[in-house]
C-alpha cells in the first residue's frame, strides 16, 4: 500500500510533518495543527498515561500507534488487531524479530498500513549493522514504509538507493537534525514532537517547519 493514504494528505496539504504525541496534549491543540500536520504519531507512554481509547482519539486524518512492536507473530496479529479497531490507521513495529508476515497480511486486509524500524535516530548499532537484511525482509513480507532516524543522513541516502518504500524520520530539532534535513536526504517526512508541543506558540513554530520543509524541498533532488 506504500502509505498511499498518509502520501494523499500530504499532497493535499503540501506538508511532510508528522506531529509525535508522547504526553497528555490538549486534543483542541491538535486540531490547531491540523492545517501543517499530515499524522498523529502515538507513542507507548500516552497510552499507558490515558488509556487506548483516549489516545486513539488524540489524531485526527492518519493516526499511528508507535508501539514499536517486537514480538512472535501471533503476539504482534493480536496486537493490531486490536489497534485497528481502535481507530488507528497504521502500526510502526521492529522488523529485527522477523516475525511481520502475518499482521502485515492482517493490516491489509483492514486496509492499514505498517510501518517497520530500520534505524534509530540515538543510534542501535546492531540494527545499523544490518540494514541490508532488514530492509530485504521488510520488503519481501510487503512493510509499507521504513522508520530512519533523521539525526542519521547517509543511512537516510544509502536506503534510499536501495529502494523506494518511504521513510519516515525521527529525531528532528529536539534530537539534533534540522527541520529538512532528512526530506534534503530522501526521506518522505519528518516527525516533531517536543520542539512543537513544548513551544509558547505550538501553531506558529508547525507552520515555521513546514516552510523549512517545503523550502529545502523545492531546492532538493535528495542531495
Amino acid at each position: 500500500m506504500l502509505l498511499s493514504r498518509l502520501m494523499e494528505i500530504s499532497r493535499e496539504k503540501s506538508s511532510q510533518l508528522i506531529l509525535a504525541v508522547d504526553h497528555p496534549v490538549n486534543y483542541n491543540l491538535i486540531r490547531r495543527l491540523s492545517d501543517f500536520v499530515v499524522a498523529v504519531k502515538i507513542g507507548l507512554p500516552l497510552i499507558f498515561e490515558i488509556g487506548l481509547d483516549a489516545a486513539a482519539r488524540m489524531g485526527t486524518d492518519y493516526r499511528i500507534a508507535d508501539i514499536k512492536m517486537a514480538d512472535v507473530p501471533f503476539i504482534n496479529s493480536f496486537l493490531v488487531e486490536k489497534l485497528l479497531n481502535k481507530g488507528f490507521d497504521c502500526v510502526i513495529a521492529h522488523i529485527f524479530p522477523f516475525s511481520l508476515e502475518e499482521p502485515i497480511k492482517l493490516a491489509h486486509r483492514r486496509g492499514a498500513d505498517m510501518i517497520g524500524v530500520l534505524i534509530m535516530s540515538h543510534g542501535a548499532p546492531l540494527l545499523e549493522e544490518n540494514v541490508e537484511r532488514l530492509l530485504s525482509y521488510g520488503i519481501e513480507v510487503g512493510i509499507d514504509g521504513l522508520v530512519i532516524g533523521a539525526t542519521k543522513a547517509e543511512q537516510i541516502r544509502r536506503v534510499r538507493e536501495l529502494t523506494d518504500l518511504p521513510i519516515i524520520s525521527p529525531g528532528v530539532i529536539k534530537q539534533g537534525a534540522p527541520p529538512g534535513e532528512a526530506l534534503r536526504c530522501g526521506a518522505d517526512f519528518e516527525i516533531v514532537g517536543r520542539a512543537i508541543l513544548s513551544s509558547e506558540n505550538p501553531v506558529k513554530t508547525a507552520e515555521e517547519i513546514v516552510r523549512r520543509e517545503r523550502f529545502v524541498r523545492s531546492r532538493s533532488s535528495w542531495s
